[in-house]
């Protein structure tokens, strides 16, 4: 029932373009190539952990589970399984470790899901802009455990004077801290405090811009004074991480309020993207891109300022 709501409320384009990047992303879990070790099979079960834990149950789930609770935990082990199904296009071994582990988190998450507080980190974060609220706010403290875990994953690579290891690190670990804190959830209320639409998308652009800079600037430093040699490789790597989180800025405005349908074409802008830097006509294009982007974002947030300045008289 849960599944037919859900599936209603999705145009038919963007079905078949959800389709498409399905089988897109099928087609490239089945070509990697990973070796079965104790390793990898650990770090497929920490994946698998992650994923669990970033699903979060809609209020029309509760609703409803509220009348069945003995389904409730059920239901959840049901969507990690669901969520498990990617690990069996790399390999059976993946595949039956991210059910054991999501079936440990269904046991695990199910007894703390109770009356036991949960424990979270919050440090502050002065450094940056201080009136981003995105960067301030209750998903804070994810960015000081990310950014402890590159710098010392980057200082590591320069200690082992493994330069792919570094580059991953800084790269992966900084666009995964960006995307949770960019895609957070604004009420109206946030937008509404910009009365004009070239101050909001200006302010906007220039704290994700300044945060991202200060985010990286130290693991960053390190990898250019420890491996000169890969500096042309280093720059490219955060200009790719400063325009895929542009793009990610101005594709959740863009569909602003629907989360779900920009998360769907950001993936998409990802894949063209991807397409049109293979060739140097693609390249050629991507300024055009970025700038069709940047124009429908800023006319989506003045039809939204322009509906509720109406309907306040």
């Amino acid at each position: 029932m849960i599944f037919k709501r859900s599936f209603r409320e999705i145009p038919v384009v963007y079905i078949i373009l959800l389709t498409a990047i399905i089988f897109v992303v099928i087609y490239m879990l089945l070509k990697i190539d990973v070796a079965v070790t104790y390793k990898s099979l650990s770090i497929a079960g920490i994946i698998q952990l992650i994923l669990c834990q970033q699903i979060r149950q809609g209020v029309d789930k509760q609703m409803l589970l509220k009348q069945y609770p003995y389904l409730f935990k059920y239901y959840r082990l049901i969507d990690y399984f669901f969520i498990a199904c990617i690990f069996l296009f790399v390999d059976t071994a993946f595949w039956f470790v991210a059910l054991a582990f999501s079936f440990l988190y269904t046991l695990i998450g199910g007894w703390f899901s109770g009356n036991v507080p949960k424990m979270r980190i919050v440090l502050p974060s002065p450094f940056f802009v201080k009136s981003s609220y995105l960067w301030h706010s209750k998903h804070r403290y994810l960015l000081p455990v990310m950014w402890t875990s590159i710098v010392v994953l980057v200082i590591i690579a320069c200690v082992k004077d493994n330069y792919n290891l570094g580059i991953v690190a800084m790269g992966g670990g900084s666009f995964v801290a960006f995307l949770f804190t960019i895609m957070q959830y604004e009420k109206i209320d946030f937008l509404r405090m910009y009365e004009d639409v070239s101050r909001f998308m200006l302010q906007t652009f220039r704290e994700t811009v300044v945060n991202m800079a200060i985010f990286i600037l130290l693991p960053t430093l390190c990898l250019l004074s420890f491996f000169p040699e890969e500096c042309l490789i280093t720059v490219m790597v955060i200009m790719a991480v400063f325009l895929l989180n542009i793009h990610l800025l101005w594709i959740k405005y863009m569909f602003y309020p629907s989360d779900v349908l920009g998360g769907v074409m950001f993936v998409a802008g990802i894949f063209l993207q991807w397409v049109m830097v293979a060739s140097i006509y693609g390249l050629i294009a991507l300024p055009v891109y970025y700038y069709i982007l940047y124009r429908q974002c800023k006319k989506n947030i003045h039809s939204i300022l322009s509906n509720y300045e109406r309907s306040d008289y």
